[in-house]
């Protein structure tokens, strides 16, 4: 194995040519952790904020993004004990908990105060070698569909966590997914079909719900086209949905808190039309709603929903395959919104 990789590297906060594609040291793995040749990474709308200086997290430059990453692993540092050999198919959990804060104490690592993400903080899967502890290694068996792996990890490992572990969702329930046509909302319509709930899916385009209706949707509203409110009311006869799924937010909300039935949950995982949020107060105590956050997802969630990858049950939706050369334009397709469904970088492009 060569001591040099090829990666996309930005030296500065910027627009989508700050990103240049290449050659860098191959990371050494300190103890207890793993290399993982990158085979494809998927891109994601959280690594334009990280890219412009947005989200200023980056703890150095150059900087790697990428944090929805599929490979093999390649070598191991000292100390690692988990079963995984050299060559074994994997999925990265992306997030790095420092272990000591409180809520790491708690066992809740999804809100560790000090949390380092792939490509966030640390480097990530722009590159053609990424260094993870094996605690984050996901075992992928023989599945080996590069391109619908590295698609899979951070949409389908939100919506797993958001909608089952916070949402609490039952087979009994009636749920909205605001937003489904998002990445979250795309992985949220396919893992409430299969825990058996009835879903409602909301898009602002008729192409697009036509796609989240052959994802197994039940009922699908433009929302740009009608009130949403009003719509849902009429469709579950005057009662409301159980749960909400929102990874949206903006003016909507109003119409989201009002659709929710007595006792209902919505569930917040993200806040892609803005963080500002309206509602009326007499909905939420006089119907006893919950109202709850969502961030990330647990190690455990991400394997539960990566078996339903491998069975074939769970599948994400790509928009286009790209070389690595081709990051900078996969950045200006997300930011114009060209894309529906996941861009992904092929390694072996």
């Amino acid at each position: 194995m060569s001591s040099m990789m090829r990666a996309v590297v930005q030296d500065r906060f910027g627009a989508p040519d700050v990103l240049k594609l290449t050659t860098v040291p191959v990371p050494v793995p300190a103890q207890g952790e793993a290399l993982v040749r990158v085979r494809a990474c998927g891109l994601n709308s959280h690594d334009l904020l990280v890219r412009s200086g947005e989200y200023p997290a980056t703890e150095a430059f150059p900087h790697i993004l990428g944090g929805d990453i599929a490979g093999e692993v390649a070598a191991f540092g000292d100390g690692c004990r988990r079963g995984f050999s050299k060559g074994d198919r994997v999925v990265l959990y992306w997030q790095r908990a420092c272990g000591i804060c409180e809520s790491c104490r708690r066992g809740k690592r999804t809100t560790c105060l000090r949390y380092r993400y792939l490509g966030t903080q640390i480097n990530g899967g722009y590159a053609e070698y990424v260094v993870v502890p094996e605690e984050n290694l996901v075992a992928l068996g023989e599945f080996d569909d590069w391109t619908s792996a590295a698609a899979f990890p951070m949409s389908f490992g939100t919506a797993w966590r958001a909608l089952f572990t916070r949402g609490e969702m039952k087979a009994s329930d009636t749920v909205l997914i605001q937003g489904a046509s998002t990445g979250v909302g795309l992985a949220a319509v396919q893992i409430a079909k299969l825990a058996g709930a009835r879903v409602i899916a909301t898009a602002g385009s008729e192409k697009k719900l036509e796609v989240i209706s052959r994802l197994g949707a039940d009922v699908v509203i433009n929302y740009a086209k009608t009130d949403l409110r009003s719509e849902i009311l009429k469709i579950t006869g005057k009662r409301g949905v159980d749960l909400v799924l929102d990874a949206v937010g903006g003016e909507l909300w109003a119409e989201v808190i009002g659709s929710l039935t007595r006792h209902g949950r919505v569930v917040i995982c993200g806040a892609a039309a803005g963080p500002n949020l309206a509602m009326h107060a007499y909905q939420v105590f006089e119907k006893e709603l919950s109202v709850l956050g969502s961030n990330s997802a647990a190690l455990n969630e991400l394997e539960s929903a990566v078996e339903r990858l491998k069975t074939g049950e769970l599948s994400p939706v790509v928009d286009q395959v790209l070389s690595l050369e081709d990051a900078a334009h996969g950045h200006e397709l997300l930011e114009k919104r060209a894309q529906f469904g996941k861009l992904v970088l092929d390694l072996a492009l």
